[in-house]
């Protein structure tokens, strides 16, 4: 995936949070970015995989950059004209007692796990839908993100930084108006990822450090 360093995204924010210290505006900023992303779920990527007979529970990978929260949607393609959606459904509604066979139900599990009812009997081809939010600790960000939503991180890292007592550009006034802005771009990021999986999934960007052309492995 494309980054963007935070540095130079910086310098707006730096103009009104004048004499504050570069690590703490590139972690408000970070922290703007998980916060938009853990509520949107508008940040997806796709994983390309197989699945492997007898086999329930598979590993995600990971990335440099990014980090898995969840997991939007998996097809499973049975044959060359017959591709599943997979149904979301809790592992704790799965029959136990069934046998081995197609796939119908996915769950994801933390960490950057999903398991699949019932248990292939097969290599299945897979293509998942996964939620990303950057890493804590990051100092780049994913070109799509900023490109679309960059004024809501701005507002997200501004209310964070007015919020701080005793700096010379503390203003709870304004900090609370930065915090209805960065709600307001939150639902509209929502409303966005929804419309979008209405229509189908189109994630940003293939998986990085994920297992793409691979067969996942089993989570022991």
């Amino acid at each position: 995936m494309a980054q963007t360093p935070v540095y130079d995204l910086l310098p707006p924010i730096r103009q009104i949070c004048r004499g504050c210290h570069t690590t703490t505006m590139n972690e408000a900023y970070i922290s703007a970015v998980r916060q938009f992303c853990h509520h949107t779920k508008w940040f997806l990527s796709t994983l390309a995989g197989t699945t492997a007979a007898s086999t329930a529970t598979y590993n995600l990978g990971s990335d440099a950059y990014s980090e898995i929260i969840g997991v939007n949607a998996i097809s499973l393609t049975y044959s060359s004209s017959d591709i599943r959606d997979l149904e979301r459904l809790s592992s704790a509604a799965w029959d136990p007692d069934a046998q081995t066979q197609v796939p119908e139900f996915f769950e994801y599990v933390p960490e950057a796990q999903f398991a699949l009812h019932p248990t292939p009997d097969a290599a299945y081809p897979l293509t998942i839908s996964l939620i990303l939010q950057p890493k804590i600790g990051s100092n780049s960000i994913e070109e799509a993100l900023v490109s679309k939503w960059d004024h809501a991180f701005r507002a997200g890292a501004l209310e964070y930084l007015m919020r701080i007592p005793g700096m010379a550009w503390t203003d709870k006034s304004e900090a609370n108006r930065q915090f209805m802005l960065f709600e307001d771009w939150k639902n509209r990021g929502a409303s966005s990822a929804a419309k979008r999986n209405s229509v189908g999934v189109v994630p940003v960007q293939g998986w990085a450090g994920g297992l793409a052309n691979r067969r996942p492995r089993e989570v022991w």
